[in-house]
């Protein structure tokens, strides 16, 4: 049996924006200290992939890397981009016009009309919930367009190994 490799192995955690930005000064620390330059693999979930995945990308240019992820950070907003969407605003309006059909039917009658609107609100969430809602799609759109300009996992390095964390559950 061999012998195991001395490899240094750094874990980014998750948190969204808040976390990419702690991750940010983490990394800057460990530039300094000449510890960076050493990991061979980086663990990403979460906010933590967004730097991770980032640093993977600029990795041999860190005053870059640095600089344009605090300057993205800051001027950046994702929150926005997604309420101010259209496919964020079209979900908004399918809930409105089912929520408006029951509140009239409540007050204009028939009265046992808006129990029934109500319900098939909620089964056409149920079963269609992703397809209404597609709001990992479009964060997934705003990601790209501020931090990774259509690369793909092809792009990466083969050193540091990025390794990155996901969950998708959806029919």
């Amino acid at each position: 049996m061999s012998k195991p490799a001395n490899e240094i192995g750094l874990s980014l955690s998750g948190g969204g924006y808040r976390a990419t930005a702690f991750h940010l000064g983490t990394l800057r620390k460990l530039q300094s200290l000449g510890i960076l330059q050493k990991v061979d693999v980086i663990s990403t979930i979460s906010g933590g992939s967004i730097t991770g995945a980032y640093y993977a990308l600029h990795k041999d240019d860190f005053d870059y890397f640095s600089s344009s992820l605090y300057d993205k950070l800051l001027h950046n907003n994702v929150i926005s981009k997604v309420i101010w969407s259209r496919t964020f605003l079209q979900a908004i309006l399918f809930c409105v016009f089912f929520l408006g059909a029951a509140v009239y039917f409540l007050l204009k009658g028939p009265a046992w009309v808006a129990p029934l609107v109500l319900l098939v609100w909620l089964i056409l969430l149920g079963l269609f919930q992703f397809r209404i809602f597609p709001v990992s799609r479009r964060i997934e759109r705003v990601y790209d367009q501020f931090f990774y300009h259509k690369k793909t996992l092809g792009d990466l390095p083969e050193n540091p190994k990025l390794v990155i964390g996901s969950t998708k559950f959806c029919r």
